[in-house]
């Protein structure tokens, strides 16, 4: 759908709205994120342009019934009714901008527009029902999924074991396969004990943790992580126990720049040949490969 073309002033306009929704300082996510609304617009004005010889006057967008045959084939597709409610209100933040916005050579009045947006909106209403039954029931299956009590303590017990191993590893030997076996067990001892996503710790950078050591105390410190993908929502805080900031501070201390702590960065003493990069705790690999279906969990409170 992404190479599907339309009159130049259409394109040109749909550039505008891509810019529009990009903003002054797009992420490389948000980014992503435009393509793939530009191409789900570009899908829905391709069925509703279907038989028009003229397209740069927007008057096929007047047919109602068209709209709800759109709408219609989403939900009689095979994508999950959740989908098809993301799909249509793309198009109604669209069809939004457009009556803020007209293109130039429209001939698309504003009653048209108020037709156009209260039948994307009726269409939306009648799906809520669908959207929350299929959301309540992904829900339980989550909840269904979390890991036992019993598991979680488990993986407490071995990351509180195997963590200082391989930190002593990474002073002695440092091999890049010890350092991701390492960042593992570390985000799998945070994320069991404060439910925080993955993605939390592999966005934080050594400066964040640097700054932190600043505003520390003896309960332990706050690292300020600005670049993860629920910050909006839960903050930007990650807190770190006391006991646990050695960690930290040795596994920083191990390497060099500001880059962040999930990517391989290579330490000032690491080898170069792949033949050393080889986990020397070969038990600790398949713990590991065991506990990762309980990283990502709900915040819970457990004695370490």
């Amino acid at each position: 759908m992404r190479d599907i073309t339309f009159p130049r002033i259409m394109e040109e306009y749909l550039q505008g709205y891509r810019e529009h929704y990009e903003c002054i300082d797009p992420t490389v996510r948000l980014q992503e994120n435009a393509v793939s609304k530009i191409s789900r617009v570009k899908s829905f004005l391709t069925f509703m342009a279907h038989g028009f010889k003229r397209l740069s006057d927007w008057l096929f967008m007047r047919d109602l019934k068209r709209i709800r045959g759109w709408s219609r084939s989403l939900i009689t597709s095979s994508l999950q009714v959740t989908t098809s409610d993301f799909y249509i209100k793309n198009i109604a933040h669209f069809v939004k901008y457009m009556s803020a916005t007209p293109c130039k050579g429209s001939r698309l009045n504003q009653n048209d527009m108020t037709l156009i947006t209260r039948e994307l909106g009726a269409i939306l209403k009648s799906l809520r029902k669908k959207v929350v039954i299929h959301q309540m029931q992904v829900k339980r299956d989550k909840m269904e999924g979390l890991p036992s009590h019993k598991d979680i303590i488990a993986c407490l017990t071995a990351a509180n074991t195997l963590i200082p191993q391989l930190l002593d590893v990474m002073a002695s030997n440092p091999t890049t396969a010890t350092r991701l076996l390492l960042y593992g067990y570390l985000t799998l001892h945070w994320s069991c004990i404060y439910g925080h996503r993955p993605g939390v710790y592999s966005n934080m950078t050594n400066a964040e943790v640097r700054k932190a050591e600043t505003t520390g105390t003896a309960f332990g410190y706050l690292i300020h992580v600005s670049n993860h993908k629920t910050a909006s929502a839960f903050g930007e805080s990650a807190a770190i126990p006391h006991h646990r900031r050695v960690w930290m501070d040795e596994e920083v201390a191990g390497y060099k720049g500001d880059a962040d702590m999930g990517e391989e960065r290579v330490p000032d003493s690491a080898p170069t040949s792949p033949d050393t990069d080889i986990v020397t705790n070969a038990q600790a690999s398949d713990q590991l490969a065991n506990m990762q279906c309980v990283v990502q969990i709900s915040p819970l409170v457990l004695d370490e």
